[in-house]
């Protein structure tokens, strides 16, 4: 087989498909790249390691159907130093692989395609079409929240409910909840409930572009900027609407569409928690507030904490203010804000991580603070709708 395509889309698209590569399988395909020939015009490029597949086509002259696996990273390396505008791949029939960019050559060996496991099937009947912005927002707001470690894997993934023409993603670890709706832009009578990996859905997001950028964002488990190229070498463009991601549920599987890519998961089993019962119904006091006014004081006072001077941020709510606190073996601190609250007084103790997350997860200037006392949920919400809703649970106060 011979393969004949852009070097600088091969490089992207196998950079985004090797986030599914095993780094260490029992199945020695399975820690490289699947390159086969989808038509003569067309390479069909699979990362998969038996929990999660990323596939995707790009544009390439190909001679004849054939394919073989790959070492992504060692291709990705010889890519990324071509400076040639073309890179020629010539497979033998014994797998000896030459590589060819201007002047430059390289001999490797490849595995055999039949040697690479078949990629799960889903009936792709019917389907879940949802703008991009509108599911990488989703998400953003929801997997901070997905447990790490848990003994119930379901935990460590986001709930997706879909009924009454309306989806919902809920993500939650014990210590704190993430909710967020969206209403479905086309009419949809599905009712499915299905937990995805958070790990599926960080890759689903970094595949996505940037809104305000030229080409997709690098994510690992913050967003950071990158340079990832879209299917077919057009980098996408830095504006997600109009843009869909289309759904494929099945009973095991999920799949996710958009900007050339396929992401192919196995779905989580087992009972999510019922998230309603979690989220109180009632109030005794709330209070409106500015997010970043709020985040701010909250990492002042924070300067203190790290991984090994774990404390909790000391709320103290008095009428028209809340006075921070926080005490560290590394000393103490306190910053204060003028806040529209006229209940009790009352102090409050928080994880600064987990309170901060939610805050920085709301797409409002102001929110809604709602709580009953020192040792109720702390319930964050948009000063009018649904959109999203953040619970985080307070830290028991020593005295003294």
């Amino acid at each position: 087989m011979r393969i004949v395509c852009d070097p600088g889309v091969l490089k992207d698209a196998l950079q985004n498909v090797q986030r599914a590569i095993s780094n260490k399988s029992t199945i020695e395909a399975l820690e490289g790249a699947l390159l086969k020939a989808k038509s003569r015009s067309e390479l069909f490029i699979c990362g998969y390691n038996l929990e999660l597949g990323i596939t995707t086509t790009i544009p390439a002259e190909i001679d004849e159907p054939s394919g073989c696996v790959l070492d992504a990273r060692l291709i990705i390396e010889i890519l990324r130093k071509s400076s040639c505008d073309q890179v020629t791949i010539n497979v033998s029939e014994n797998l000896n692989v030459l590589i060819a960019s201007g002047e430059s050559k390289f001999s490797i060996k490849a595995l055999s395609q039949e040697e690479y496991p078949a990629l799960p099937s889903i009936d792709e009947g019917e389907k879940i079409d949802l703008p991009c912005d509108v599911l990488k927002r989703m998400v953003k707001q929801t997997i901070f929240a997905a447990s790490v470690l848990d003994d119930r894997p379901v935990n460590t993934g986001t709930l997706f409910e879909i009924k009454n023409n309306s989806i919902t993603l809920v993500s939650l670890d014990g210590f704190r909840l993430a909710k967020t709706c969206s209403e479905l832009s086309v009419k949809n009578n599905l009712e499915e409930n299905f937990v995805v990996p958070a790990k599926t859905l960080s890759e689903l997001i970094r595949v996505m572009p940037n809104e305000k950028s030229t080409g997709p964002e690098e994510e690992h488990e913050k967003v950071n900027e990158g340079k990832v190229q879209g299917a077919g070498g057009n980098a996408a463009v830095g504006v997600l609407s109009g843009e869909v991601v289309s759904i494929f549920v099945g009973k095991q599987h999920v799949v996710f569409r958009a900007f050339g890519y396929s992401i192919i998961s196995r779905l989580l089993e087992g009972s999510f928690l019922d998230y309603n019962a979690a989220i109180p119904r009632t109030c005794d006091f709330s209070f409106q507030v500015s997010v970043q006014e709020f985040i701010e004081s909250i990492e002042r006072v924070s300067i203190l904490i790290s991984e090994r001077t774990k404390s909790p941020v000391h709320l103290r709510f008095s009428k028209g203010l809340i006075n921070f606190y926080c005490r560290s073996p590394l000393g103490e601190s306190e910053d204060r804000m003028a806040v529209d609250y006229s209940g009790d007084e009352f102090e409050i103790g928080l994880n600064s991580k987990y309170i901060l997350d939610a805050l920085k997860s709301a797409d409002t200037d102001v929110v809604n603070v709602e709580f009953s006392g020192a040792l109720s949920p702390v319930k964050v919400t948009p000063v009018s709708g649904d959109s999203f809703l953040f619970l985080v649970l307070p830290v028991r106060l020593v005295a003294g």
